[in-house]
């Protein structure tokens, strides 16, 4: 297998908003997620290691990562990529991993006997999609009434969306949901083009048809949330670290990201605090919230060696994080 490259060797320089979203993204998915308790330590080694890989490419290219080509990329690398679905009669599979081979690229293309259109019509939703949230991200906060535009953006973007194929090249009756993988290969090689095939943004009956779903991965309390949105509630007090995972949630970069905090009472930026800085040098550079908790861990860890057990520890981003935030841990 051919070695991929480090993403800090790319010319990074060349690229337009659109590809500098998509490697920002990839350096948020560079490391796979534990999936057990048991790899949290190996885990934590690895994010503490390209983190710091990340810092220096920063600090290399200072002029990148103050400019508005980097900050409008921040935002185009929450851009999620549509499930691809092939349909059957009444049944349909899920077909997204042979479209998207590798877990970290966005663009994918269809196996059939050609696949250009249907890799123009991907690249084609995540640009018209990048580019409407950019616009709704940036009007958001210049409203007093932020708060509807944030829980707009969340009904708008944190739905499924996916792409429907039809296997017309089968024939009638045949149960697709019975077919190998190298059978659904075949079925969508015969094609001349992928026919009949369609974009949804809104979810599939059996899914969550709320935004709120996405909130169990993030640590967000739905209720928390909903307290927070009431106009008859905004001077109640609400802990720091919901907005400043509301804030990781929605990919704001550090501008949007430092406005929405002190919209609330709080601030990240200039701060002495270890919490503060984690915080917003990770926003600034664009880490994924499961890089920023682990670095808040490990920087209690090193506080403790310091200064011994009953110091004051920094509270963590989330309280459970291999239930919560990583992922179902049974």
């Amino acid at each position: 297998m051919e070695k991929k490259l480090n993403p800090f060797e790319e010319n990074v320089q060349s690229y337009d908003v659109y590809e500098l979203a998509n490697w920002i993204y990839r350096c948020k998915n560079h490391i796979p997620k534990p999936t057990t308790p048991q790899e949290e330590e190996k885990y934590a080694k690895k994010v503490k290691e390209f983190t710091s890989q990340w810092e220096a490419h920063r600090e290399a290219n200072k002029e990148l990562y103050n400019s508005k080509k980097y900050h409008d990329a921040l935002i185009g690398s929450n851009y999620s990529r549509p499930k691809i679905y092939a349909k059957h009669g009444k049944n349909r599979v899920d077909i997204s991993e042979l479209v998207y081979p590798d877990r970290m690229e966005w663009i994918g293309s269809l196996p059939t006997k050609n696949g250009d259109e249907f890799k123009q019509l991907l690249k084609n939703n995540m640009i018209d999609t990048i580019d409407e949230y950019l616009i709704l991200v940036k009007e958001a906060f210049k409203h007093e009434d932020y708060k509807t535009y944030i829980e707009g953006l969340l009904k708008k973007f944190f739905k499924s969306t996916y792409i429907q194929i039809n296997l017309v090249s089968l024939e009638k009756g045949t149960d697709i949901t019975k077919m190998t993988k190298d059978e659904l290969l075949e079925a969508l090689k015969k094609q001349d083009r992928p026919k009949d095939y369609y974009l949804k943004r809104c979810p599939t009956k059996n899914e969550k048809s709320s935004f709120i779903r996405n909130f169990d991965e993030y640590c967000v309390s739905k209720s928390t949330y909903f307290e927070w949105k009431t106009e008859a509630l905004q001077e109640r007090y609400f802990d720091k670290r919901f907005f400043v995972v509301l804030g990781l949630m929605l990919g704001l970069p550090k501008e949007e990201f430092t406005t929405f905090l002190s919209f609330n009472g709080y601030c990240c930026c200039n701060s002495k605090r270890v919490f503060d800085k984690t915080i917003y040098n990770g926003v600034s550079n664009g880490y994924p919230f499961n890089y920023i908790y682990t670095l808040i861990n490990l920087a209690n860890k090193d506080l403790e060696k310091r200064y011994g057990k009953n110091y004051g520890k920094m509270q963590p981003l989330a309280s459970d994080p291999y239930k919560v935030a990583w992922g179902s841990v049974k």
